[in-house]
């Protein structure tokens, strides 16, 4: 399932796991889900998105910044990205540019919980 908790340091973190999606038919689905997720969810969240060798394309990128202005941004109280290559981390810069909640990126899903717990 793409869209799970994590129970870390008494805070539930929303796990989103884009790893491993080969199709934009399977990273679109798993948008949604976050979309669908988010706007059930009462308050704002702590989220963790996971990118590891994700597919990505310029249609993803835009329904994601579209979804962000919209919904994403208004509830996420903290988001962080693992599994990002520091070409990528430059261009997260860009994609952060649209997000009112920045993704902050991490080497490691530890060092990433611990930021959001804290």
């Amino acid at each position: 399932m793409p869209v799970t908790t994590i129970l870390h340091k008494g805070k539930r973190v929303v796990y989103i796991d884009y790893s491993n999606l080969k199709t934009e038919e399977e990273a679109m689905k798993t948008l949604y889900e976050v979309r669908d997720y988010l706007v059930n969810s009462p308050t704002k969240v702590l989220k963790l998105n996971n990118v590891t060798n994700a597919f990505a394309s310029t249609q993803f990128m835009n329904e994601t910044k579209k979804l962000s202005k919209e919904i994403l941004d208004e509830k996420t109280e903290k988001g962080a990205i693992i599994g990002i290559s520091r070409i990528q981390k430059i261009l997260l810069r860009s994609v952060n540019i649209f997000l009112k909640e920045k993704l902050k990126p991490f080497d490691t899903m530890e060092e990433a919980l611990d930021y959001l717990a804290a």
